[in-house]
């Protein structure tokens, strides 16, 4: 996937947004401008929306992302990880996989 179909798939699968008839996602911002693949900012916007994480840098350099949601039935944790060169871009794809959206 490229930066901006990542982009775009966390905003319509994980955040829930839908751009307007202009491409503004809630009034916030153009969805030209959100970029949690590349963007700190956005991407914490992202993490905001599970009930726990972890953010690792490996001693590889990657960074791995882990993203839990509440337990389930049985008091397991359900978790997503991603790993990635930089920590957005790895939330971005942890977050993308806990909607069953693979990175290819």
């Amino acid at each position: 996937m490229t930066s901006a179909e990542i982009n775009r798939a966390v905003a319509e699968k994980v955040m829930g947004w839908k751009p307007d008839r202009v491409g503004y996602y809630r009034n916030l911002m153009h969805e030209t401008d959100w970029n949690p693949a590349e963007r700190i900012e956005h991407a914490w916007m992202v993490v905001e929306k599970f009930d726990y994480y972890e953010i690792w840098k490996l001693g590889n350099g990657n960074y791995l992302v882990r993203l839990f949601t509440a337990p389930l039935s049985d008091g397991d944790w359900s978790w997503t990880k991603g790993e990635a060169d930089t920590a957005p871009l790895a939330i971005s794809l942890a977050a993308l996989a806990s909607c069953g959206v693979k990175d290819e």
